[in-house]
């Protein structure tokens, strides 16, 4: 899927904003062992955990809150903490009564469906 099939739509600002860097967003922090990630540093390992095959590992020793969308390896990542703390949401769009293949990623319900006919 090319990047121009997928829309996102950010815009939920409540509790902590979202930070937008070349890998993707990322809103939270979190701790892996005694280190504290912050927003930027919590972005980076997740994207090089997923492009080194090591996500599933990674994931397992981060606890915080948080939430993610992370490009690496080509491919496009949703990721939220155990608890869901800033949930992600991701639709077909449907224009016109047809799916025209547009994924939309929203982190509010009312996003995902805004314009749809």
């Amino acid at each position: 899927m090319n990047s121009d099939s997928i829309e996102i739509l950010l815009t939920n600002e409540n509790g902590k904003a979202w930070e937008r860097y070349p890998a993707g967003y990322v809103k939270g922090f979190a701790l892996c062992g005694d280190r504290l990630l912050t927003s930027a540093a919590l972005l980076e390992t997740v994207a090089a955990a997923a492009v080194g095959g090591t996500l599933d590992r990674t994931l397992g020793e981060l606890n915080g809150n948080f939430s993610m969308v992370v490009r690496a390896g080509g491919k496009l990542v949703l990721i939220a903490d155990k608890l869901r703390s800033y949930p992600l949401l991701f639709c077909k769009r449907n224009i016109g009564g047809n799916c025209n293949g547009l994924i939309r990623i929203a982190d509010r319900a009312s996003r995902c469906s805004e314009g749809d006919r």
